[in-house]
């Protein structure tokens, strides 16, 4: 794809399938506001709404396709896949079926009543707003001493932008949705 092609050596974009580095697994997809959000009024959300839980779907089927018994899933989503009372959805549903071990999501920014980290149906869920997170990174796991891949010493997600003409209008995190899919740096 244009945006893959388009990346560093290091970046990777997950656009409806699944990265597998040793034994995490990276998928993911934009999301959308919720049907229960004020924001979500048109019949165009609705539309956008069920491509992206389509989506999800597919980038959740890819990741445990390729998932062996000590892997674990990190699905990168832009919108929070649940409301700010932690009220089921498509997607956190969806989420659950595919036993998804860590949830990164950003999209929430200024007051709010989100919480930064939560655990629910096993799940746990980081919200990784850069402006949320006052521009650190947040942990996310730490990594096995056992782990096939050595590049990671642990998992973090921070949203953040690049202004370079080739990401414009995209916003990159270290774990988090983009425009045009999840970018994700290894760092060797």
């Amino acid at each position: 794809s244009k945006v893959r092609a388009s990346l560093p050596k290091d970046f990777y974009a997950v656009q409806n399938d699944a990265i597998k580095f040793g034994n995490i697994i990276i998928c993911g997809t934009r999301g959308w506001n919720l049907p229960q959000n004020d924001q979500f009024q048109t019949p165009e959300d609705e539309k956008i709404f069920k491509r992206e839980v389509l989506r999800l779907d597919m980038t959740l089927a890819n990741a445990v396709k390729s998932k062996e018994s000590n892997d674990k899933i990190i699905c990168m989503i832009h919108y929070p896949p649940v409301d700010q009372n932690k009220n089921d959805s498509e997607f956190s549903l969806l989420l659950e079926k595919y036993s998804v071990d860590y949830v990164v999501f950003g999209h929430i920014h200024g007051k709010n009543n989100f919480d930064k980290h939560f655990i629910k149906n096993g799940i746990e869920y980081f919200l990784t707003s850069a402006d949320q997170l006052k521009n650190q990174l947040a942990l996310i796991m730490n990594i096995d001493e056992n782990s096939t891949d050595d590049r990671f010493g642990w998992i973090s997600g921070r949203a953040g932008s690049i202004n370079e003409p080739a990401y414009s209008n995209n916003t990159v995190t270290g774990c988090t949705a983009t425009k045009g899919g999840n970018v994700v740096e290894v760092e060797e």
